[in-house]
């Protein structure tokens, strides 16, 4: 009896593990899914190394050109834009399409990473010189506001895989810049698609969001 029922037992207990593996199998998988996502979908952060870098040319976005009527979506109703803003937009859409280059000269135009597209942007638009800086520079020259206010013209900053590491209250969090189009869509530039429009209500753009600010009065 006590041999049958160590084999009873054994026999259970290999069942249980079994039954263990393949859920934990199971799990991996999604786990493996559902985060192999956004690691495909931050590929490229990596290797560049620098507060700078933009989100990488996985990562989907919409090519939709946003109507800057409505509202700024989940988070909050965005102003009307100003006609400054719409010029700005209006400016930067004439790049639509340049490659991405990190680090980019900031003198020859056939090429841009995120702040040198704004920098061309709120220059040829409205006139105002954000300087040959970074984002982070960028966003030192900006008046923070909420996202709940946000206007087509603003500037939003998001982080990037680099520098996720710092704390969200952070200005080294940031280390990519586009413009907000209205609609909670966001003309910037990354990756091979180059300058374009992205959606920021969900997915990486509203998760990695880290502050807006407005240049223009």
């Amino acid at each position: 009896m006590m041999k049958l029922g160590w084999k009873m037992n054994a026999a259970v207990a290999v069942l249980m593990c079994s039954s263990l593996l393949v859920g934990g199998q199971a799990h991996a998988a999604t786990y493996s899914h559902h985060h192999g996502h956004h690691k495909h979908q931050a590929l490229g952060h990596a290797k560049w190394g620098n507060s700078n870098g933009s989100a990488s040319d996985s990562m989907q976005s919409s090519t939709s050109t946003p109507d800057t009527n409505t509202q700024a979506g989940n988070h909050t109703t965005a102003s009307q834009g100003s006609n400054a803003g719409e010029q700005v937009i209006k400016a930067g859409e004439k790049y639509m399409g340049t490659p991405y280059q990190y680090g980019s000269s900031r003198s020859d135009k056939s090429t841009m990473d995120c702040s040198e597209f704004v920098m061309w942007a709120f220059k040829e638009g409205a006139g105002i010189d954000l300087g040959r800086g970074g984002a982070r520079s960028e966003y030192k020259k900006v008046t923070p506001i909420s996202r709940n206010d946000l206007q087509v013209g603003d500037l939003v900053f998001f982080s990037t895989r680099a520098t996720m590491k710092y704390s969200p209250g952070s200005i080294n969090r940031i280390g990519h810049v586009g413009i907000y189009a209205g609609n909670n869509k966001v003309l910037h530039t990354y990756g091979k698609g180059g300058v374009t429009y992205s959606n920021m209500s969900g997915g990486w753009w509203d998760t990695h969001f880290v502050a807006a600010g407005r240049v223009l009065n």
